[in-house]
């Protein structure tokens, strides 16, 4: 089954080509009344577009990336004014002013997955791999609230970072997945580091999980000549503390 990424950005944040948020509100209250919630989306690609293939929906804008709804494809195209719309059927959509299905740390803990959230285009094709992280991120999960319309975690400190520095530099450069028992074991310790070094702080569901701790993982890849040197490129948009306690440790 293929998949497809779908885009929505508020109008109050592109007037011309956003949405109306009371339009997505609609079809959050269809689904959670449990009935069919299908909407006409603009396509890129029509290409390889099948009825029952896997749609996600992302958030872009100042709030995104994050995931707030997936699907699938419900019925064949048209043609409206000159741009191609699929109608999809939604399983599970979620007001963003309140809730997401997978946060910012998460989504972009994905890896492969970092061009296609700031991609313009809407129906865009996912690689197999970035479209099976996203379904095991999302498609049966609970929406997560979120404060202020967004949970927002403190930015990494330096003694955060070189935890993290020194559990990449053990496995370098291919740390173990973030499903597992070290990475979660890291993502613990790094809790109670953080924890101490935020005092007041009242920390999210998402504050150091095993997704951001892996994405920062995957940002020091992105500093490691022994995998960038092989033309690949890691986890890019890291800190520049990333980099000062990357180049002060890793020798």
């Amino acid at each position: 089954m293929k998949a497809f990424l779908i885009t929505y950005k508020p109008a109050t944040e592109n007037p011309e080509l956003g949405w109306p948020i009371e339009e997505l509100r609609r079809l959050v209250k269809t689904t959670q009344a449990g009935q069919r919630a299908i909407e006409p989306w603009r396509f890129r690609n029509l290409k390889d577009v099948k009825i029952g293939d896997r749609v996600f929906l992302l958030l872009q804008g100042k709030s995104g990336p994050a995931i707030i709804g997936y699907g699938e494809i419900a019925g064949r195209h048209e043609n409206n004014s000159g741009d191609w719309f699929v109608p999809v059927e939604f399983e599970t959509i979620v007001d963003p002013t309140v809730e997401c299905l997978a946060d910012r740390d998460a989504v972009r803990s994905i890896e492969g997955g970092d061009r296609f959230w700031r991609i313009m285009s809407s129906g865009v094709k996912l690689p197999d791999s970035v479209a099976d992280e996203l379904e095991a991120l999302v498609v049966g999960t609970s929406p997560k609230p979120r404060n202020e319309g967004f949970i927002s975690n403190p930015d990494w400190e330096r003694d955060e970072l070189i935890v993290a520095l020194n559990f990449y530099l053990q496995h370098r450069p291919s740390p173990p997945g973030k499903n597992s028992r070290e990475i979660r074991d890291l993502s613990d310790a790094i809790k109670r580091i953080g924890e101490k070094l935020h005092p007041g702080l009242d920390p999210s569901a998402t504050f150091r999980n095993e997704n951001g701790v892996y994405m920062k993982l995957m940002n020091f890849r992105s500093l490691d000549p022994s995998y960038t040197s092989e033309g690949k490129t890691g986890l890019p948009r890291g800190s520049n503390t990333d980099k000062e306690v990357w180049d002060e440790f890793a020798v």
